[in-house]
């Protein structure tokens, strides 16, 4: 450019989103969130991802849901033979799942199940009881 001045960086044209955007400067992510709120405690951060990762799975599982035909009645069968479980079900195998290998959980209470599930491996069992309604 001319001498003694700078070239000056052209400004950003706005577009419709930015209202939408300008918020998410400052947002945290739900990991990031964890990390700092739980204060050093490593078990309850560990059983905070473990819930955030089963609602993130049961989420993916719903959006498939429609289309691989899982709103179907439990004890139906598909076309090749094997056994339809319904959302709930699915969620609630999810929720047992992710929250066992989480190795922080020593009861698990589940709405979907009529017993609460005990983690009886010495090795993934912890201090937390967790009451759930997977879906």
């Amino acid at each position: 450019g001319p001498k003694g001045k700078k070239d000056k960086k052209p400004e950003r044209t706005p577009t419709e989103f930015d209202p939408y955007l300008q918020n998410r400067v400052n947002a945290q992510t739900l990991t990031q969130w964890i990390i700092t709120s739980s204060k050093g405690d490593k078990q309850l951060a560990m059983l905070m991802n473990a819930i955030q990762h089963a609602c993130k799975v049961v989420s993916n599982s719903i959006e498939k849901a429609g289309p691989a035909g899982l709103y179907g009645l439990a004890g139906n069968e598909n076309a090749t033979g094997d056994d339809v479980k319904k959302l709930d079900i699915i969620a609630d195998d999810i929720w047992v799942e992710c929250l066992r290998r989480s190795g922080v959980c020593g009861l698990l209470v589940s709405e979907e199940q009529e017993n609460a599930v005990i983690i009886e491996d010495e090795a993934l069992r912890g201090p937390f009881c967790v009451a759930f309604d997977p879906l």
